[in-house]
């Protein structure tokens, strides 16, 4: 029978080479990813200092140098995205829990940036106008609710009431 011979801590050659190649590997990889994270950020800062001008709103600056034409178109588009923003839902509700059978809503004109509502509306008499008012005055989502004109329409053979009713609308306080 031959004799067996196991080394165990052969020394090769190719392995070595192995080895180096491996290490070569990672560290070129290394790099690699070193340069894609310089970059990323990079890209951060320019983003972050990007969103820091438009946070800022810089328009006083860049106005100036619209045509006043245009400027008025940016303001009047705002207006309307600012109303179309609105929490239109919650505000018919409560006018809704106010209405009656002989009042007819006309109109709704909110002003966002005061909190302010103008309502025209129609009633058939003046007690459905007065309790119109009134129940408007216990919607918990008004507050300041005040009749701020009120008509009688005499060309009409029912002589119905055209009226203004302001309020201020609590965002806030109701949770709307």
């Amino acid at each position: 029978m031959r004799h067996l011979e196991l080394d165990f801590c052969q020394r090769g050659d190719t392995h070595r080479w192995f080895a180096i190649a491996l290490l070569a590997l990672a560290v070129v990889l290394g790099l690699k990813q070193l340069h894609l994270y310089a970059g990323a950020k990079q890209e951060i800062a320019q983003l972050e200092e990007r969103v820091s001008r438009l946070n800022s709103r810089d328009i006083p600056a860049t106005a100036s140098s619209l045509p006043n034409s245009i400027v008025q178109e940016i303001r009047r588009a705002n207006l309307v995205i600012e109303r179309i923003a609105f929490p239109w839902d919650q505000l018919f509700r409560a006018f809704e829990a106010a209405g009656g059978e002989r009042v007819a809503l006309l109109a709704i004109t909110p002003d966002p940036k005061s909190g302010g509502i103008e309502v025209s509306a129609e009633a058939g008499d003046l007690n459905a106008m007065l309790g119109y008012v009134k129940r408007l005055q216990g919607q918990p989502a008004l507050s300041r609710v005040f009749l701020l004109t009120h008509k009688i329409n005499h060309q009409h053979p029912q002589r119905p009431i055209n009226f203004t009713v302001t309020a201020s609308w609590l965002e806030r306080t109701s949770g709307l």
